[in-house]
């Protein structure tokens, strides 16, 4: 990995704890007109995500947050029938998932090939 910039560092930490790019851009002493577009284009630097995907590795491991976490959290919102403050708690939970990256769906890899493969239809009577 290339070394970042501290600006870059800087970015790749606020984003973790925020979520929010554009935010993250300013906290970490960017300027520009176009300041959505510039944080952005800075996420998509590889160097950048990678840094974003260690730290947020590090968040996980350190608060024990997982997928089986939140699940069972959202489930106790759930089972507490929370009608007027469940939004409110689903959108710390979601930002929770986000910090960590665990909202993103997991890659499955579909390339392998399925061989001795046999479909029987039953005609039945």
């Amino acid at each position: 990995m290339n070394k970042l910039s501290p600006k870059q560092e800087t970015f790749a930490q606020e984003y973790v704890k925020s979520g929010n790019a554009s935010e993250s851009y300013r906290r970490a002493g960017y300027k520009g007109n176009n300041v959505r577009q510039l944080a952005s284009q800075l996420l998509t630097n590889i160097d950048v995500q990678k840094r974003v995907e260690e730290l947020q590795e590090v968040g996980k491991k350190e608060f024990e947050v997982t997928k089986e976490f939140l699940y069972q959290k959202y489930m106790n919102l759930h089972d507490l029938h929370m009608e007027d403050q469940g939004a409110v708690a689903k959108g710390s939970l979601d930002s929770i998932a986000k910090m960590f990256g665990l909202n993103e769906p997991e890659k499955l890899d579909i390339n392998n090939k399925i061989e001795g493969f046999k479909i029987v239809l039953d005609e039945g009577d």
